[in-house]
Order: structure tokens, then sequence, then C-alpha cells
């Protein structure tokens, strides 16, 4: 897990808010090539990259890149749908996780 071994000695109880689990077809092809399951970076990596290299293979110059980003509205990422409101917000499926002995858990609803 992403740092959470390396930090097991002052992260161990830490509870924190991070985009919900990935999609079944992420992580197997994730693990397929890296031989890792991704940690919590990896999707919002992977859906910023893949969100940007659309629009650049879309668009010409950096003005359009930026109207069409305006444009986006929904993105189905890694972890579900994720929405860009008119007010330049980015809204996405999240979740409690708690690091335990340096393994990430989501919490469930019933769990807080």
């Amino acid at each position: 897990n992403y740092l959470a071994d390396e930090t097991r000695e002052y992260t161990d109880g830490l509870i924190f808010v991070a985009p919900d689990a990935y999609g079944e077809d992420f992580v197997r092809r994730f693990e397929s090539r890296y031989g890792a399951k991704p940690g919590i970076p990896a999707g919002q990596a992977y859906d910023a990259t893949w969100l940007l290299l659309g629009l650049l293979n879309e668009h010409e110059s950096p003005g359009t890149v930026l109207e069409a980003m305006n444009k986006i509205g929904v993105y189905q990422g890694t972890a579900g749908e994720i929405q860009f409101t008119p007010d330049h917000k980015t809204l996405l499926p999240i979740a409690f996780f708690e690091i335990r002995d340096g393994q990430f858990t989501r919490l469930e609803e019933a769990g807080l």
C-alpha cells in the first residue's frame, strides 16, 4: 500500500477521506501490469492523464483545451462517475479509510 507500510509507526489508526474503491477492471489491469494493487493516487493519476490526453488529441491550442475542460460535465473514472461543476468544483465518489498495521481498510457507514 502506498506509503502505509513505510509510515506505519506514525499513521496507525489514521482515518482519512479518499476516492472510493476502484472498479474491478482498473484493478485487474493495474495488477497485471505492475504486479501490485493500485494505491490511492494511481486511479487519480490515471483519470487525470486520460482526460488531458483526450483533450490534447482533440484540440490544438491551450485556449481551446481550457474551453473544452470547462465543458466536460461528467467523466466515468476509475472509482465511478466524476462530475465537474460550472463553478469549477469536482465531485467524485469518496469513502472513509483507516490505516491499521500498514494496510488500508475501507470503513463502512456502520463503523464510523
